[in-house]
């Protein structure tokens, strides 16, 4: 332990002091100090006025004591008459100090303006070098007062014990601007669960304030991580909780600095409440997460949003207001992804001729480019420049253009229109047969006639693969096959993402497609291969079909004639 007190230049007398339980006299209240506490080494900060009238009867004081003077160093100080003065003070002061010391300090003596210095210079490096303030002690000179001792009258001087505003208010501090700038609220939860177990030691009972501290907790980690459907069923809490009068009344006895806070953490739960529709609500959240310096989580969260407005606006599948089907990510919003997309992919090939569409795809465009970029953390070649995500923000979204331009009632007007001229002109128009095939030529055959799609994924093995063309040419099929061999058509289950990459690649028009999914033909591996690949397409919101063929005749009659067409049996469609 350390102990660093400053030596002034008046007349010090004898005084009696009382630490705690006991009294001592002395002329320097360091020398209580050291006989209460026994720090390791003690460190006085002196000018050359202190040093010339004090060092001397401070070290004689010290001696009479024993205390070994290679403990104490004696450490020149400028007067700090001038702001330049009190930086050197600082940068000496902190130079003593290393990384985590523990810290005491007496602010008794010396020039007024010196114990100001050292107080804030030890929360400073609480921080910086996470020393710990063991204690902060004033020996009370002015407040001294007559008490009888062994029967005669006293005069002493009481010790005040400022530890607590010095090491826990910077704690509060450090809270209450991590709320306000950042929007996290961890450090003041984990305060009060701190204090709430210091009290149950001592049996007193705050269960308001452990709530209250949980819930701060809660609500700061579901906002940070964008737990949004979390947070709107948190808040829904909010009013039981803070307005509780017993949560006040322990706050005020127990934690005076969190009265401060908790007007800002209502403010701050306000701010950010459920409004009247879904685009306010998202916005003001957006407008949070700007504000609290994450970016990355404004940008997503418009995003989504305009996904959410294209559900409720344009597609009538979803209220005003957030329910739980839009916190799903299934195929509803999978729709809104997809018709998104789409209006992005004409702009980018300048099909778009709506000027309020036109604007809305560039907005979008920006918007998920810069999503995208800050996701990627610059891993990209054409990564963009910090200070334009910072423009785009200010400008177009702080400003509440982007909310204006939204609000915008002919903008949705004119984009349901264009969706319904899009689903006419997008009917599937092309059809694509994922299907596997093992030694039953006919069940192939009949898939192909049944359905004449334009192309074809078919799934088999290296012997099969040899009868492709032959079925073909008997189905009079002329379109694109694509074939993949399993290499194990038995045991191949596991290797479906391979085999369906192998697919998707080969996709190269923008007509809407339909797959028919043949269930029947070949290994069971197979089979459970070309399920996973149409599961896969139906994720994505691609237009499945699922079918079978069946062939009654007896086998030895299926050998050995093939081609006659079965009867399709249609499975689900989706």
């Amino acid at each position: 332990m350390k102990l660093l007190t400053f030596l002034g230049a008046n007349d010090y007398c004898e005084t009696t002091y009382r630490f705690r339980e006991r009294v001592h006299t002395a002329k320097f209240f360091l020398s209580v100090l050291i006989q209460e506490l026994q720090p390791d080494e003690i460190y006085v900060f002196m000018t050359d006025g202190a040093r010339e009238k004090n060092e001397a009867p401070l070290l004689d004081e010290l001696n009479r004591y024993g205390v070994d003077e290679k403990k104490v160093h004696a450490v020149r100080i400028p007067d700090g008459q001038t702001e330049e003065d009190l930086w050197n003070i600082f940068s000496i002061l902190a130079d003593q100090v290393l990384e985590n010391d523990s810290i005491v300090l007496d602010i008794t003596h010396g020039f007024r303006t010196l114990p100001l210095v050292g107080t804030i210079s030890l929360q400073y490096l609480k921080f910086v070098k996470q020393v710990h303030i063991a204690g902060v002690y004033y020996g009370a000179f002015e407040a001294r007062k007559a008490e009888y001792i062994n029967g005669q009258e006293v005069v002493v001087a009481p010790t005040f014990d400022l530890t607590p505003f010095v090491h826990h208010l910077p704690e509060w501090q450090r809270a209450a601007n991590e709320l306000i700038a950042f929007g996290d609220a961890k450090t003041l939860g984990s305060l009060l669960e701190s204090l709430h177990n210091q009290l149950r030691k001592q049996k007193i009972a705050v269960n308001e304030l452990k709530r209250f501290g949980s819930y701060v907790n809660d609500i700061s980690a579901y906002l940070r991580t964008g737990r949004i459907k979390s947070f709107t069923d948190l808040f829904a809490k909010s009013e039981s909780i803070l307005q509780r009068e017993q949560l006040i009344k322990e706050i005020e006895q127990f934690v005076p600095p969190v009265r401060y806070i908790f007007h800002q953490l209502v403010n701050y739960i306000q701010r950010i409440a459920p409004k009247q529709s879904r685009l306010h609500t998202y916005y003001d959240l957006a407008i949070w997460y700007g504000d609290h310096h994450l970016l990355s989580h404004c940008f997503i969260m418009l995003r989504e949003m305009i996904v959410s407005l294209i559900l409720e606006r344009v597609l009538d599948e979803i209220g005003p207001m957030p329910d739980d089907r839009e916190f799903r990510y299934d195929p509803i919003r999978k729709k809104g992804e997809r018709l998104l997309t789409t209006l992005l992919k004409q702009q980018e090939k300048k099909q778009l001729h709506n000027p309020l569409l036109k604007e809305l795809a560039e907005k979008l465009h920006r918007l998920t480019n810069y999503r995208n970029d800050l996701g990627h953390f610059s891993f990209r070649t054409d990564h963009v420049p910090p200070k334009v995500f910072y423009r785009f923000y200010e400008e177009e979204i702080k400003s509440y253009k982007l909310f204006q331009f939204l609000e915008n009632e002919q903008l949705w007007k004119e984009f349901k229109t264009w969706h319904e001229e899009q689903t006419i002109k997008e009917e599937p128009n092309e059809t694509i047969l994922i299907t596997p095939l093992g030694l039953s030529k006919g069940l192939l055959y009949s898939a192909i006639v049944h359905n004449q799609p334009q192309a074809i994924w078919l799934l088999t093995s290296k012997e099969s693969a040899k009868q492709v063309n032959d079925v073909c040419q008997q189905a009079n099929f002329h379109g694109n096959v694509h074939v993949v061999v399993m290499e194990d058509p038995y045991i191949d289950f596991n290797c479906w993402k391979t085999y369906m990459e192998q697919f998707v690649h080969t996709i190269e028009t923008d007509n809407r497609v339909r797959f028919v999914v043949n269930l029947t033909g070949g290994t069971t591996a197979m089979q459970y291969v070309v399920q996973q690949i149409a599961a896969k397409l139906k994720e994505k919101g691609e237009h499945v079909q699922y079918v079978a063929q069946v062939d009654r005749r007896p086998v030895n009659e299926q050998q050995a004639n093939p081609y006659v067409l079965g009867e399709q049996i249609i499975i689900e469609e989706h």
